[in-house]
């Protein structure tokens, strides 16, 4: 139906049928009333009839507008008084003296903004790390910027925002870039620059490239790269240290282009989290110093990796994989050969079993496997998720391999004493095993496949099947399962000494070393993880801790407790993280003095008993983020403004801003929009009113006589 406007409101009813059935029935109606007050008995005037007949349409016409179930969509406009937000810049780097009088020229700013207004409704808020109205005076304290968050705010929601304000220095140190965000509120933003844009004399350790993840005893490049301004020429003393020492240092002279990449060699003698830092000479004329210096964190894991060598019975193929593993100089290869009863120990390191990241299994578990060795084997596989690789042989026994069975990639089903003499037909050839080229398994010798029948877990992948004299069985003789964190490499084949060349370089030396490689790639996942939201703050920035806890099955755990106790330059303290839901725990720790802080976290279930414990590192007030640009970023402040329609004004010439506001705000007439639906066939009012003239037609009837 189309719609109409009473007052500030438009109205469109809503029929669920068509109205033109609904006006045709109305005609039905009126004719049926013109057809019975025709003639009337006792006869009535025509002003009584015309009376009687317009109760009886409106009784009718109510009914039926209610069957087809009307409702009135409203639309309510009213006209709102344009805002202007104003958002002063709080950080620390406004109090930066470069010769402009950066505070005085907001605070100039504030007292010529209340004496002059904006034609409109103004709104003033400071910003830093975060925003906040602002009430009384305006301190610059907070150690850091967020621009973005500017526009992130749900002070954007209103529809009577006519035009922004920003006064800042430009330079933001946390968050995103503003300019995207800015240009999407469609919303003029004037800026005004506060600060002095050209670059001072200056030295600065603009960043550190570094591998996040090192390994110990392995040398790594470390780079630091400078940037200086009026200082080409001049020669300074460079150095690297790590956790406070000093582990290299260098003469460098400055380019005169202003950028330099200066390399350092970083060999880390244990593991662990480590701070690298680079620091340089305080040059003569430097207005700024606090960027001379920056750090990062490293984390430094154990360079070896170790694999431990079960078999069930002395054999030649342990010695050819013992051999190719021997090969990676990264691996410490720990070694348990079982003959009989007794136990043969490998001459050099024995198998310990928490000293082990992978496993290789050869025919192992044998008939003649001790319950210990089995057990803690079993453990570590079932219990640890410790990645194996396993090669099922003729002395493997088919019973004890049901204690692991639940970890294979395939499922043993039948036994048989038969050995087949099979080749590998592979299926898979782009998966990292068979790397870097799997057509070199076509040309290797057959091995002693045991005919058991095995049945492929949904979540393996079968990588090579058997081929018997050249005929393709389809039954599987090599597969590998990965689900969540644990991994594991099956391969049915014995006499696997046949496909060594005694190099290494061959595809089944390949094979093994790309195996313990995919093994290890599991990832490290703990019961208790917590972590800070950065590793580096300024002082008196707070530092949010989040914790993660979780089952022995890794379902999240919101019934326990964390404990945090943080080591550092005042001495020791503890938090304990507030529970937020699905596992999630939080918690807040201001550093009041700058230094180098170390935690320890300790997670609980709700008898107090200890499901695991985390540790981490972080720096307070050592990096001062405010300092590090502290010139005035002109370039940023000028786009925000030339993308949204508004303007940018440098430091004191903003006078012109205020007509502008002005005009904006005598030219922008914003209007409040609100939207709502009523559901008339349901409304009492509707049936009051059916019953108003159906009743008022009777009782008039009634008076004149009439039947």
């Amino acid at each position: 139906m189309p719609a109409f406007s009473i007052f500030n409101y438009d109205i469109r009813i809503n029929l669920a049928f068509n109205p033109w059935y609904l006006l045709l029935l109305l005609l039905v109606a009126a004719l049926y009333t013109w057809f019975y007050y025709r003639i009337t008995i006792p006869k009535i005037d025509g002003v009584r009839k015309f009376l009687f007949s317009a109760l009886r349409i409106l009784s009718l016409a109510t009914l039926l507008f209610v069957a087809f179930e009307p409702v009135a969509g409203i639309v309510k406009r009213s006209e709102l008084q344009p805002v202007t937000y104003v958002f002063i810049d709080r950080s620390r780097s406004i109090t930066f003296n470069d010769g402009t009088g950066r505070t005085e020229t907001v605070n100039n700013f504030l007292s010529d903004l209340k004496n002059q207004g904006t034609g409109g409704e103004t709104r003033l808020y400071s910003f830093g790390s975060g925003i906040d109205p602002l009430g009384g005076s305006l301190s610059f304290t907070d150690n850091s910027t967020n621009i973005n968050r500017i526009f992130s705010t749900d002070l954007f929601d209103q529809n009577n925002v006519s035009s922004v304000v920003i006064v800042s220095d430009g330079n933001y140190n946390t968050g995103s870039n503003p300019l995207s965000a800015a240009e999407k509120t469609g919303i003029p933003v004037f800026t005004i620059g506060i600060g002095d844009s050209s670059r001072k004399t200056d030295l600065s350790v603009k960043n550190i490239l570094h591998n996040e993840i090192i390994y110990a005893g392995a040398a790594t490049p470390v780079t630091a790269v400078l940037f200086n301004t009026g200082l080409g020429g001049r020669e300074i003393n460079l150095r690297l240290l790590a956790d406070n020492r000093i582990i290299e240092s260098k003469r460098v002279v400055l380019s005169g282009s202003g950028f330099d990449e200066i390399k350092f060699t970083y060999t880390p003698e244990t593991p662990g989290q480590k701070k690298i830092t680079v620091n340089a000479d305080i040059t003569q004329g430097e207005l700024i110093s606090g960027n001379n210096s920056k750090s990062a964190f490293v984390t430094v894991l154990n360079n070896k990796l170790r694999v431990s060598l079960i078999s069930g019975a002395p054999s030649a193929d342990v010695g050819v994989i013992k051999n190719t593993l021997k090969l990676d100089t990264a691996n410490v290869i720990f070694s348990s050969v079982e003959a009989g009863t007794g136990v043969v120990l490998d001459s050099d390191k024995p198998f310990v079993s928490d000293s082990t990241d992978i496993l290789i299994l050869v025919n192992f578990p044998a008939a003649s496997t001790s319950d210990n060795l089995l057990n803690q084997v079993t453990d570590l596989i079932t219990k640890k998720n410790t990645p194996f690789l396993i090669f099922i042989s003729r002395y493997t026994d088919f019973q004890k391999l049901k204690n692991i069975e639940a970890d294979l990639p395939f499922i043993p089903e039948k036994y048989s004493s038969v050995i087949l003499e099979a080749q590998p037909e592979i299926q898979i050839s782009s998966h990292p095993v068979f790397q870097p080229d799997a057509s070199l398994w076509n040309n290797l010798p057959p091995a002693g496949r045991v005919d058991w029948t095995f049945r492929m877990r949904a979540e393996s992948e079968l990588l090579a099947t058997a081929k018997v004299n050249n005929v393709s069985m389809k039954i599987p003789m090599i597969a590998v399962r990965k689900v969540g964190y644990k991994r594991s490499v099956g391969v049915v084949a014995g006499d696997v000494r046949r496909w060594n060349n005694n190099s290494g370089e061959g595809p089944f030396g390949y094979f093994i070393t790309n195996s313990v490689r995919w093994l290890h790639a599991t990832g490290d996942r703990k019961q208790v993880i917590v972590r800070t939201d950065k590793l580096f703050y300024s002082q008196g920035e707070e530092i949010l801790f989040t914790g993660e806890l979780y089952d022995e099955s890794f379902f999240p755990k919101d019934d326990g407790t964390i404990a945090v106790d943080i080591s550092g330059a005042e001495g020791k303290t503890n938090i304990r993280l507030e529970r937020t839901g699905n596992g999630i725990y939080e918690g807040k720790f201001r550093a009041g003095a700058p230094g180098d802080y170390s935690f320890t976290a300790n997670g609980y279930d709700r008898s107090n008993k200890l499901i695991g414990s985390a540790s981490g590192r972080f720096n307070a007030g050592e990096f001062d983020a405010e300092m590090q640009e502290p010139a005035l970023n002109a370039e940023l402040m000028n786009s925000v403004a030339e993308v949204t329609g508004g303007s940018f004004y440098y430091n004191r010439e903003y006078t012109p801003l205020f007509e502008k506001l002005k005009q904006i705000n005598t030219v922008t007439r914003p209007q409040k929009v609100e939207k709502f639906e009523v559901t008339l066939w349901t409304s009492p009012w509707m049936l009051a009113a059916f019953i108003l003239f159906f009743c008022l037609e009777l009782f008039l009837r009634k008076r004149e006589g009439m039947l």
